[in-house]
């Protein structure tokens, strides 16, 4: 398998193919090795272990991780770059390459995209999934909230975001960054930020600093997947008026969607009526997403663990 690409010999083989980097995919390659290959290490990634990485580029990265994997899915949406990290791939017999785009539509994986990592799980009783990528900036969102609400059994997912995404994934009750990402990614998942990259690791250089975020699947999720939509529904239509008391934003809010039965249990407003919605910690959110689901009992919030 082929070893790091460098910046030059990435330029080099995109001017050759008369190509430049897509603003318009937000395309900016991770090109320092020692990064790269923190990642892959971060991720702790095995032969035990299917890697889905999301905006594979020119191979890079990919190449990294089939030394280390079981198998690899490489997504790839920019048809233009799929020969050159063919070629890079060329002598790696485990990993597939699928190109496309990773969402069917902002809320929803491509259906294709489940089906292919699904089989790739199949017969591999120990196989763990992990997402490994370098996300481009565009997509990054919802890509990380589609990801843990698919029903795909993530165990880490290990990626390179913008700074801004990753101070919000893991903000606390009350900050300027704390929202329903916050909130609806931490029933899934514990997330740390790793490492703050500055613009000059990438090119084309960003105009922004990003970072490395690990998330690690609880032991248990805090929610049912019936209890789930229910609970985000809510949790969206509360932070639509974060800087609101609880009780005013339901007030306000008693015909949208996750709101209204909320909004007509007083005793449930009246526990946390005071405070404003950014204000309430998960368990908040969760309490009172119990009274659209009567008969579903809130876990506790796991304990963190390392990701494994």
């Amino acid at each position: 398998m082929g070893g790091f690409q460098t910046v030059s010999f990435i330029r080099q083989e995109l001017a050759r193919r008369g190509l430049r980097p897509s603003t318009g995919l937000g395309q900016h390659f991770l090109i320092d090795g020692n990064l790269l290959h923190l990642m892959v290490e971060a991720a702790g990634v095995g032969e035990g272990d299917l890697v889905l990485e999301v905006g594979a580029g020119t191979g890079s990265l990919t190449q990294l991780l089939a030394r280390r994997a079981g198998h690899v899915v490489a997504v790839e949406l920019d048809a233009r770059l799929l020969d050159m990290a063919q070629r890079a791939l060329a002598r790696c017999d485990n990993v597939t390459v699928w190109q496309g785009d990773v969402l069917a539509n902002k809320h929803t994986l491509a259906p294709e995209l489940v089906r292919l990592v699904e089989e790739h799980l199949k017969g591999y009783a120990d196989r763990r999934l992990k997402v490994v990528s370098d996300l481009p900036y565009k997509v990054a969102t919802p890509v990380v909230v589609n990801l843990w609400e698919s029903g795909l059994p993530v165990e880490l997912m290990l990626v390179t975001v913008q700074r801004e995404l990753a101070e919000r994934l893991v903000a606390r009750p009350g900050t300027k960054a704390y929202g329903a990402l916050t909130v609806k990614v931490a029933v899934w998942a514990e997330a740390e930020v790793l490492r703050i990259l500055p613009p000059t690791v990438f090119w084309p250089r960003p105009a922004v600093d990003s970072a490395f975020v690990r998330l690690c699947r609880r032991s248990e999720p805090l929610l049912s997947a019936a209890a789930y939509p229910g609970f985000a529904a809510l949790v969206d239509g509360l932070f639509r008026h974060r800087r609101k008391t609880v009780k005013r934003a339901l007030a306000v809010s008693a015909r949208e969607p996750g709101l209204a039965q909320v909004a007509q249990d007083t005793q449930a407003a009246d526990q946390v009526g005071a405070r404003r919605v950014d204000q309430l910690a998960l368990g908040d959110f969760i309490s009172l997403a119990q009274r659209l689901q009567p008969r579903q009992t809130p876990r506790r919030l796991s304990k963190q663990r390392k990701c494994l």
